[in-house]
């Protein structure tokens, strides 16, 4: 178990080699850390490291959240509920409608826009 300061170093070592932007292994309080600058890209690497544990982890917010630094990633979204053939979705009693407008672009409806117009 790493004391607080302990964690803090650890993370601190880790942005540094992300910083640093070369190619370094390290080992710390049991452990593993690697880092790899990619060779079509100078500016870019890949980050690995190795918990005592054995548990791989490969970003520096996974490695916060093993030693309780951050919280936890936020719950993904909903999968819709049903989906008709028109591209309409039902989500939490809200119908919207994805629909494609061009190459690479799409339009949103907002629900307000949805709903059936009411009879006066």
């Amino acid at each position: 178990v790493l004391s607080s300061a302990q964690r803090q170093c650890l993370v601190a070592a880790i942005e540094h080699m992300h910083a640093a932007l070369e190619n370094q292994q390290w080992v710390l309080f049991g452990w593993r850390l690697q880092f790899a600058v990619r060779r079509n890209d100078r500016t870019r690497g890949d980050l690995c490291c190795t918990a005592p544990t054995g548990e791989r982890i490969c970003s520096i917010a996974g490695v916060r959240r093993k030693l309780g630094l951050a919280s936890a990633p936020p719950d993904p979204l909903p999968k819709p509920t049903a989906a008709g053939s028109d591209g309409a979705v039902a989500r939490s009693g809200a119908v919207f409608i994805v629909q494609a407008v061009g190459y690479g672009t799409q339009h949103v409806a907002k629900a307000e826009d949805l709903r059936p117009p009411t009879k006066r």
